[in-house]
């Protein structure tokens, strides 16, 4: 016996392949929008005439209702989706009669455009529809078939399993489709759209307010678009007398008297319109209207908030802004020609034009797998061509000449890991007075925009490595930069500087080769007021009268992660962090130094005791702000640091400098200063903490930083001794940022060089 299925105009069926027939001979379940139901009553049965939406053509089933039922499928088995996700399935025999399934045709004639309370008699001209099996052909404005574009990066094989809906199909399921979305704000309101019969609305509700109040104002606004519409109506008619009017659509003082709305749960059962709306705003599933079922989706993502703020070039990744990530399964998306939007360039989030793309202007389209209608388009991009592909592919090769040696011996070694540090140079140290008069005069200001830098910051990052520790990141640039980009394969943290989030270190970790246990992120000034280190701090302080007080305000950050290796099971530490810039402050820097290694020493023995069969390894990475001279390089080295070492002296010829943007490091020598008064100062015992030593020789790299007259080494890549290094990365020929008296220039987005090495457990 057949078991009925109720349903509503307005729902949302799924028609699945049949062991004998494929409907209209899709291959995949496809969604149909129900648009009309036709009555025809009779004393034994009421026969009904279903009318679907889909793909610009309409599809006809007949079906019955015997005595006692409500409306049902009784001779194809279709897939109801309640709410998109529960299904429901009619009884019915595999076997599907000749004469019924002659029934199910494809309308030839031109999709008229129509409300669905338009009691208008469609036109049934129907030819019958034969089985087919080939693939599905996606039409697009001019009906012709959606093309791939075959230079760009294609469609993945997740994507060839999903129906890919054109930006036209979209448009048309949305026009067509009814629905209530609910969202929350920042204040105490739901922001809630009602889409309706052609019809929008959009309102705010207090959260502590009757459901019965919302039911109320959805009624009254729609009653007002009625009347609005019969007015409309009927100055139509009377400018034009043989103009065919709907009664039904003119009759809006009939409508507003006979508009019911009544709200369901998830077990179908009504909602009591006392109840307040945020106690029951999770219980919502639809809402109908007269005899039209609404469904309700509450909090979706808004994909309205998906742009793309960068720069886009020719053979550079795009990397669009506030996709939903960890979500990104859910959704299919594409990019398209602006002008062509028949061409279908990628199935690829971070598309990367090609050179038959410039000049272009393209478009991303996001949608909802399974509620297509909740889509989104971004605004149209150019893409350009690089004015300077040529020293970019010179920069390239650094990279290319590090992974061609990598690649040929360790491409499956899970014992071997590359590490890239990188100051990336803070936006906020770009745009001041000092910055574009003095510290990057030599180079237009265009180029120092975030907008162009970002895609150069990708190109840097973008080379396999395993763990990838960033300085001078604005919040911004974390989250909406390389947070998406790497958020698949890698584990992120951000530790800013400060609640404005303008400077800050990002870490980010591969996946495939680790596990991460846990973050311990801290701030150096208060680490080195820790108890523990009183005695050392005590003394440090005397050294200048106002020391404490400048050790207040620096902002230096240690980001810490601690992480299992997949394959040897042995623990990392892994650290990052960004040391105070003046170049009088060495003596500052030492006692940074300290801080981190008495950290890194706590959290190894944490680990030593905790995991007693298994190797500690600690990797401390970042800008450093000192040079191999320097005994801040010797102390991280092994060397102890004297009470009469010369860095104490900095003490009394350091000044801070209050406003540290319009500061630069000059020197790193001392000696260059004249002071005769000998201080006294701090014995640090480096034998106290975990040893470690640099992955950089002087010989290995010339330069990593270089800004007008001052160009040294200041970043650096610290390893426990267990951890050998197999190569580095280089350094760049000095003559190719020669006009730019410094390495920001249109080719390299910051005033450091990026550093990496590959190491072997």
């Amino acid at each position: 016996m057949d078991e009925f299925i109720k349903v509503f105009r307005g729902d949302i069926f799924y028609a699945r392949k049949n062991q004998k027939y494929v409907l209209l001979g899709m291959q995949q379940e496809i969604p149909f929008h129900i648009l009309k139901l036709n009555n025809n009553n009779t004393n034994t049965q009421r026969n009904i005439l279903f009318l679907f939406y889909h793909n610009f053509s309409k599809l006809k089933l007949c079906s019955q209702n015997y005595p006692g039922a409500t409306r049902s499928f009784n001779f194809i088995l279709l897939n109801k989706m309640d709410d998109w996700e529960d299904k429901y399935r009619s009884n019915r025999n595999n076997e599907i009669p000749n004469e019924e399934a002659n029934n199910i045709s494809e309308n030839n004639d031109k999709i008229q455009s129509c409300t669905l309370k338009k009691k208008v008699n469609f036109i049934t001209d129907f030819n019958d529809e034969k089985e087919n099996k080939i693939q599905r052909i996606y039409p697009n404005y001019d009906g012709h078939e959606i093309k791939q574009n075959t230079s760009g990066n294609g469609c993945n094989s997740d994507f060839k399993k999903n129906i890919i809906f054109t930006l036209k199909e979209l448009e048309e399921m949305r026009k067509n489709s009814n629905y209530v979305k609910i969202d929350d704000t920042e204040n105490n309101e739901f922001s809630i759209e009602l889409y309706f019969d052609y019809k929008e609305l959009k309102l705010l509700r207090k959260k502590d307010e009757p459901l019965s109040s919302l039911k109320n104002r959805l009624i009254l606004n729609l009653n007002k678009l009625y009347q609005k519409q019969s007015k409309k109506l009927n100055s139509m008619q009377n400018k034009n007398a043989n103009k065919i009017i709907d009664d039904n659509l003119k009759s809006g003082k009939e409508k507003e008297n006979t508009t019911i709305a009544k709200f369901y749960d998830k077990e179908n059962n009504i909602i009591d319109e006392n109840c307040i709306l945020k106690d029951i705003i999770d219980k919502l599933n639809y809402l109908v209207i007269d005899e039209y079922k609404i469904y309700i989706y509450i909090n979706l993502y808004d994909l309205k908030k998906i742009y793309v703020s960068m720069d886009v070039y020719a053979n550079h990744q795009i990397i669009p802004v506030h996709l939903p990530l960890g979500k990104m399964e859910d959704y299919i998306y594409y990019w398209v020609d602006s002008n062509d939007k028949n061409v279908l360039n990628s199935c690829d989030i971070f598309y990367k034009p090609t050179n038959a793309d410039i000049s272009k202007r393209i478009q991303l389209v996001i949608y909802d797998k399974k509620k297509p209608i909740f889509f989104h388009v971004t605004e149209e991009i150019e893409v350009k061509f690089h004015p300077f592909e040529e020293q970019l592919k010179i920069k390239e090769q650094r990279y290319s000449d590090f992974l061609a040696q990598s690649n040929q011996y360790d491409n499956n070694n899970n014992n071997t890991l590359r590490i890239l540090s990188y100051n990336i140079l803070a936006p906020i140290y770009t745009n001041t007075k000092y910055a574009t008069e003095y510290m990057f005069k030599n180079i237009n200001p265009c180029y120092l925009k975030t907008s162009y830098r970002s895609h150069l910051l990708i190109g840097e990052i973008n080379h396999d490595f395993d763990i990838i520790s960033l300085q001078e990141v604005s919040e911004y640039l974390h989250k909406n930069l390389f947070y998406v980009y790497l958020y698949e394969n890698y584990y992120s943290s951000y530790k800013p500087k400060s609640p404005y989030g303008n400077d800050g270190c990002s870490l980010f970790v591969s996946k495939k080769k680790f596990n991460l246990i846990e973050y311990e992120n801290c701030e150096f000034n208060t680490i080195v007021r820790n108890p523990e280190l009183k005695n050392i701090y005590d003394i440090f302080i005397k050294l200048s009268d106002d020391l404490d007080e400048i050790i207040k305000e620096i902002k230096t950050v240690y980001q810490i992660g601690i992480f299992m290796h997949n394959t040897s099971q042995n623990i990392f530490i892994i650290a990052n962090t960004h040391l105070y810039f003046h170049s009088l402050a060495q003596h500052i820097r030492v006692i940074q130094v300290y801080c981190i290694l008495h950290i890194l020493e706590k959290i190894k023995n944490k680990y030593k005791n905790k995991y007693k069969n298994k190797e500690i390894y600690v990797i401390l990475n970042g800008d450093f702000n000192t040079n191999f001279e320097s005994e801040v390089f010797s102390f991280v080295q092994g060397d102890d640091i004297m009470e009469n070492s010369k860095l104490w002296e900095n003490s009394k010829l350091f000044k801070k400098e209050y406003d540290d943007l319009n500061k630069y490091p000059t020197l790193f020598n001392i000696e260059n200063n004249s002071n005769d008064q000998k201080i006294n100062g701090l014995y640090l015992n480096r034998k106290n903490f975990l040893p470690l030593y640099s992955a950089y020789k002087k010989v290995d790299i010339p330069y990593t930083n270089w800004n007008n007259n001052f160009i040294d080494v200041l970043d650096y890549i610290f390893l426990s001794p267990e951890l050998k290094v197999k190569r580095v990365l280089k350094g760049m020929d000095k003559h190719l940022f020669d006009q730019y008296k410094g390495v920001v220039s249109p080719f390299n987005p910051s005033d450091h060089l990026s550093i990496a090495a590959e190491i072997e457990l």
